[in-house]
C-alpha cells in the first residue's frame, strides 16, 4: 500500500513539475526581456524590394487604420498596405505582400525601442521591418491568433500585440502568450481590442470584448466595472499624463481614476454614445471620435470642476485622431491622413491606389482585358496601367451619394465578353460598356417597382401605361413612375390574378371579384373568384372561377354560367365574334354565341388532334390552334387542317402569338420559332442547339425586334429581315433562364418580361436586361446552369438540381450557392459532401485538403485546372494535387472573395486586401 502511495505521489509530482516548466516556458512570469537590438537608422524613405516575383498586388489604401511619425518618416497601417511618407517632402512609397508585408490588411502600427516598425495584420500575423528587410511571425512563432487588433512597446523593449485569443508578448527572442485560461481568467474576454502603455512606460492596460485589464509586470488583473454589456465592450483605450485610464464603448466613455470607474454619455455632451476611438492629448484631455464618422469629433476636458465637450464637425470625414502632438492633430481620413497644424500649415497625405475601392464586387478576364468592379465603380487592366471609369464615363450615380461613386454591386460578361455591371440601388438599373465609347451605356430602371416578384399578366393601355397583375396588388407604371393599387383603392382583393381591356376601360379579375377602373378609381361589378379573364369583340366578358366559366353581359347586367366540356385540363382560351374557344387536353372546345352547346373538335378524320395548347386568330380572321400533333388551321368550312413546319416532324405548339402584321408566330417545344402570313410559312427561329432547346415560353414582337424567351433557357432577340434575323442571347441573367409567364410591349422598343424570378425590362437597342426591385417572398430558383453537352442545372436553395426536360433529379445539397461551368464542360458545385465535378452525366467528389476553410470562389481554367477562393487563402487544383496560396507567399489577404483565371493561364483574385495577379 505504501509503495502504491509513493508511486501516485511520485507520478503527481512528475506532473506538477511539467505543468511548472509548461508554465515557465510559456508564460513570462521569470522571464527578463533580452537586450534590445542594434538601432535601426532611417536615412530617408526606404525602397521597396521585391521577394515574390510572380505575385503583384493592386489596392486601394483609402482605409488608413493606424499611423505613427519617426524620424522624420509617416508609416500608415492601411487596408491596402503599409504606406510611407517623408514627411518633409511628401515623397511617398507602399509596401505590400510581393515585397515580404505578412499580409495587404494592415491593422496597428509601433516602433520598436530599436527603431524597427511593426505592423499587425488582419489574418497574416505580424510583421517587423527594418529598412532592409521583412519578419513575419504567426501562431507557430508562439502569437495567440494571426488577427492582429493592436499594438504597444513597453521601455524594457517588449513588444505587445493584442488579437482576437489573448495578447502576444515578444522579448527579442520568442513570444509568450498571454490567454484568459493562462491568465487565470484575469483577462476579462479572450478578444483583445486595445492596448496602452501606463505613462510609467512598463504596465500595460488591454480592452476587451468584456472588460479591462492591467499588467503589472507580473500578472494580469481584472479592472471591474459592473454594468451593461455595452459599457464593457471596449473598442479602444488610452492613458492620459496624469494616469487616467479612459475606454471608448458603444455605451459611452469610460474613465478610471485608480479607483472606480465613471461613465460619459450624450447627456455630458457627447454627440452620441457611440464612442468608437480614444486619443489622449499631453493637458490630459482626450479626442474621441464615433461609430458614426458624420458625428465629427469631440475634445472632451475633465480637469475642471465640471466636464467640457467641445464638438469639431469636419469637412472630410474623420475617422479619428491617430496622433497629437504640440503643434497639431493627425487625422486619418479616407485615401490618406491629414495633419491640421495649429499654425496654419496643415498638410494632406495621399495614398498611391491602383482601384478606386478596396472592397471588389467583381471580378472577370476576357479579350485581354480584366475587369474589377466594386462601391466606387469599375476598373480595367490591361497589362500595364488602370483605367477607372466613374460617373464622370457614364455609370450612374447613388441617389444620395454627393461623390462620384457609382455603387457597382456586380460586374459579369456578356456572349462577347464585354463587360456588364449591376448597381446597389434598383433605380440605378445596370450598365454596359461600349468598346466604340470607351464609355457605359446605362440602363435605369424604374423604382421601387411591383409590389411583388409574382407577375402574372401585363398588359399596355392606350395611354401608354404599363399594367402587371400581381399577389399584392395591381401595378402601374407610367411616366416614369409607379403606383400600386389594392383594396385601399377599390380592388376586390390585392390578389389580382387576371387583367383584360374591354374596349378602352381595364377589367381585373382577383380570387374575390372583378372591378373596372374609371374616372381615376376602382369599381367592383361582381364578387367572385375571377380567373382567366378574357373580353370579346362585343363588350362580354368571359372568366373562369373555381368552379366552372361565365359570360358577363356588356350592360353587367346577367351574369350567365356555361356548363364545361368534358375535359381535365384547359392551356388557354380564345374570344372572337362568333363565340368562346377552349384549348384542351382534350382538344378544341366551342361555344358559339347563337347556340347554347359546345362543338368538339378532338379528331379531324379519325386523327387526334391531341392536346391542344395555344389557340389565335389572326387579322384576316383565321382561327390557328397548336397542339403536340403541330399547327392545325381552321378552313372556312369549319374543318380543321393540319398545317406541317418545315424542318419539324410535329414538335407540340407551347405559344401562338399575333404580330402587328396581321401573320401568326409559332413557338414549339423545341425552341423553334416560325411565322405564318398569307399560307405561307417560313422559319423565323432556327432550333438552338444544347439546353437552349427549351420549350418557347413566350414570344413578342417589338417595332423590328422580336423577343423569345424559353423556359430555362434564357432571352432571345432577333433583329433584320423577316427569316432572316440576326440572333443573340441577352446577357445572362439568373431571371433570364427563370421561367417567363408573360411578355407585354414597352415604350418605344422596350420589352418588359413577368418571370418567377421577378420583373425584368429589356432594350434591345443596349441588348441589356434591368431588374426591377421588388417585394415578396424570394424567388424559388437561386440559380441557373447550363454546361456544354446542354444540361441544365438548378439552385434551389441548399438543393443541387440536374434538370432533365419537366423532371428534376437531385445532385447535391449545396453548402454554399457557389457554382462554376469550365471550358470543357464540367460544372464544378460545393455540396455537403465537398467539391463535386459534373461531367457528361458523371459525379466526381474531389477530395480536398484538411486545411480546406469555407469556399468563396470557383474559376475553372482552360486547361481543366480549378482556383477556388476560400476563407484562407487561394487553392490551386491540377486534377491530381492542390495548392495552397496565402498571403504569406504573396496573395494580398487571406480572405478570397473573387477569382478569375484568364486565357494566358495567370490568375486574378480579388480578396479583402486588394487584387493580386499571379502569374504562371
Amino acid at each position: 500500500m505504501r509503495l502504491a502511495l509513493a508511486g501516485f505521489m511520485g507520478l503527481l509530482l512528475l506532473a506538477c513539475l511539467a505543468g511548472l516548466i509548461y508554465l515557465l516556458s510559456t508564460y513570462p512570469i521569470l522571464a527578463r526581456p533580452s537586450p534590445v537590438g542594434t538601432p535601426v537608422a532611417w536615412s530617408g524613405l526606404p525602397r521597396p524590394v521585391v521577394i515574390h516575383p510572380q505575385w503583384t498586388s493592386f489596392t486601394a489604401p483609402q482605409s488608413v487604420n493606424d499611423a505613427v511619425l519617426h524620424e522624420g518618416l509617416l508609416w500608415a497601417a492601411t487596408d491596402g498596405g503599409v504606406v510611407v511618407w517623408a514627411w518633409a517632402t511628401g515623397e511617398v512609397t507602399r509596401f505590400t505582400t510581393e515585397h515580404g508585408l505578412a499580409e495587404n490588411i494592415v491593422t496597428s502600427t509601433a516602433v520598436g525601442r530599436d527603431g524597427a516598425l511593426w505592423f499587425g495584420t488582419e489574418s497574416g500575423g505580424l510583421s517587423r521591418y527594418d529598412g532592409r528587410s521583412w519578419q513575419t511571425f504567426t501562431t507557430a512563432d508562439g502569437l495567440p491568433a494571426n488577427h492582429i487588433t493592436d499594438l504597444a512597446v513597453t521601455a524594457d523593449g517588449m513588444v505587445w500585440a493584442a488579437t482576437d485569443a489573448g495578447v502576444g508578448q515578444y522579448d527579442g527572442r520568442r513570444w509568450y502568450s498571454h490567454t484568459r485560461a493562462r491568465s487565470f481568467f484575469q483577462l476579462p474576454g479572450e478578444q483583445m481590442r486595445a492596448l496602452a502603455v501606463a505613462p510609467d512606460g512598463v504596465t500595460v492596460w488591454a480592452g476587451t470584448d468584456n472588460g479591462v485589464a492591467r499588467w503589472d509586470g507580473r500578472r494580469w488583473q481584472e479592472i471591474t466595472h459592473v454594468g451593461s454589456l455595452n459599457i464593457n465592450d471596449i473598442q479602444d483605450i488610452a492613458i492620459t499624463p496624469d494616469g487616467m485610464v479612459w475606454a471608448a464603448t458603444p455605451g459611452g466613455l469610460k474613465r478610471y481614476d485608480g479607483k472606480r470607474w465613471q461613465i460619459y454619455t450624450s447627456g455630458d455632451g457627447l454627440v452620441n454614445d457611440a464612442v468608437s476611438r480614444v486619443t489622449a492629448v499631453p493637458d490630459n484631455t482626450v479626442w474621441l471620435a464615433y461609430a458614426d464618422p458624420a458625428a465629427g469629433l469631440t475634445l472632451f476636458d475633465t480637469t475642471g470642476p465640471t466636464p467640457v465637450a467641445t464638438t469639431a464637425g469636419v469637412v472630410l470625414p474623420a475617422l479619428r485622431v491617430t496622433a497629437v502632438w504640440p503643434n497639431g492633430l493627425l487625422l486619418t481620413i479616407p485615401g490618406g491622413l491629414f495633419y491640421a497644424d495649429n499654425g496654419g500649415d496643415d498638410r494632406l497625405f495621399t495614398a498611391p491606389a491602383d482601384l478606386p475601392d478596396q472592397q471588389v464586387t467583381g471580378l472577370a478576364a476576357a479579350n485581354g482585358a480584366v475587369w474589377v468592379s466594386s462601391a466606387a465603380g469599375v476598373s480595367r487592366f490591361e497589362g500595364a496601367t488602370w483605367r477607372t471609369y466613374t460617373t464622370t464615363h457614364g455609370l450612374v450615380s447613388t441617389a444620395t451619394s454627393t461623390t462620384l461613386s457609382a455603387g457597382v454591386s456586380a460586374l459579369t460578361l456578356d456572349a462577347n465578353g464585354q463587360p456588364v455591371v449591376a448597381f446597389t440601388a434598383a433605380s440605378q438599373g445596370i450598365a454596359r460598356y461600349n468598346a466604340a465609347l470607351d464609355g457605359w451605356q446605362p440602363v435605369v430602371c424604374p423604382a421601387p417597382g411591383p409590389p411583388s416578384v409574382y407577375v402574372r399578366a401585363g398588359l399596355q393601355t392606350a395611354d401608354g401605361a404599363l399594367w402587371f397583375a400581381t399577389d399584392r396588388g395591381l401595378a402601374r407604371y407610367a411616366e416614369d413612375n409607379w403606383r400600386v393599387f389594392t383594396t385601399l383603392d377599390g380592388l376586390p382583393s390585392d390578389n389580382v390574378q387576371t387583367i383584360t381591356l374591354r374596349g378602352e376601360t381595364l377589367w381585373a379579375g382577383t380570387d374575390k371579384g372583378l372591378a373596372f377602373f374609371q374616372d381615376g378609381e376602382w369599381r367592383t361589378a361582381l364578387l367572385d373568384n375571377v380567373r382567366a379573364l378574357s373580353s370579346g369583340p362585343e363588350g362580354t366578358l368571359w372568366f373562369f372561377n373555381a368552379d366552372g366559366l361565365f359570360a358577363f353581359a356588356p350592360d353587367g347586367r346577367a351574369l350567365t354560367p356555361i356548363p364545361l366540356p368534358p375535359v381535365q385540363q384547359v392551356y388557354d382560351q380564345l374570344v372572337t365574334a362568333h363565340g368562346f374557344w377552349l384549348a384542351a387536353d382534350a382538344g378544341v372546345f366551342f361555344w358559339p354565341v347563337d347556340r347554347a352547346e359546345w362543338q368538339t373538335f378532338p379528331a379531324v378524320d379519325g386523327q387526334p388532334m391531341g392536346e391542344v395548347t395555344a389557340l389565335a386568330q389572326t387579322a384576316d380572321g383565321r382561327i390557328y390552334a397548336g397542339s403536340s400533333q403541330g399547327l392545325w388551321q381552321l378552313a372556312p368550312e369549319e374543318v380543321w387542317l393540319l398545317r406541317p413546319l418545315p424542318g419539324q416532324e410535329r414538335s407540340p405548339i407551347t405559344r401562338l402569338v399575333v404580330d402587328a402584321d396581321a401573320s401568326l408566330l409559332v413557338g414549339t417545344f423545341d425552341g423553334r420559332v416560325y411565322r405564318v402570313r398569307a399560307g405561307e410559312i417560313v422559319i423565323e427561329k432556327p432550333m438552338p442547339t444544347g439546353s437552349e432547346r427549351a420549350p418557347v415560353s413566350a414570344i413578342l414582337p417589338v417595332a423590328e425586334t422580336l423577343w423569345v424567351a424559353h423556359f430555362g433557357g434564357g432571352v432571345f432577340w432577333g433583329a433584320g429581315n423577316i427569316g432572316e434575323r440576326n440572333w443573340q442571347r441577352v446577357a445572362t441573367d439568373e431571371g433570364l433562364q427563370a421561367a417567363v409567364n408573360s411578355l407585354a410591349v414597352g415604350v418605344g422598343d422596350d420589352a418588359w418580361l413577368g418571370t418567377d424570378k421577378g420583373l425584368l425590362l429589356l432594350t434591345s437597342s443596349e441588348v441589356t436586361i434591368c431588374r426591377i426591385e421588388q417585394g415578396g417572398e424570394p424567388p424559388t430558383w437561386a440559380g441557373v446552369l447550363v454546361d456544354r453537352q446542354g444540361q441544365v442545372w438548378g439552385v434551389n436553395g441548399p438543393a443541387f438540381w440536374r434538370l432533365d426536360g419537366g423532371n428534376r433529379m437531385r445532385s447535391g445539397t449545396l453548402v454554399k450557392a457557389v457554382t462554376a461551368v469550365a471550358p470543357d464542360g464540367a460544372v464544378w458545385v460545393v455540396t455537403e459532401s465537398g467539391l463535386v465535378r459534373h461531367l457528361a452525366g458523371r459525379r466526381q467528389t474531389v477530395s480536398t485538403p484538411a486545411s480546406f476553410a469555407q469556399i468563396t470562389a470557383l474559376a475553372p481554367a482552360d486547361n481543366g485546372a480549378l482556383a477556388v477562393g476560400t476563407t484562407a487563402g487561394l487553392y490551386w487544383y491540377d486534377g491530381r494535387a492542390w495548392r495552397h496560396f496565402t498571403a504569406a507567399v504573396g496573395l494580398a489577404a487571406n480572405h478570397v472573395t473573387q477569382v478569375a483565371v484568364a486565357a494566358d493561364g495567370s490568375v486574378w483574385v480579388g480578396t479583402a486586401g486588394g487584387v493580386s495577379w499571379l502569374r504562371p
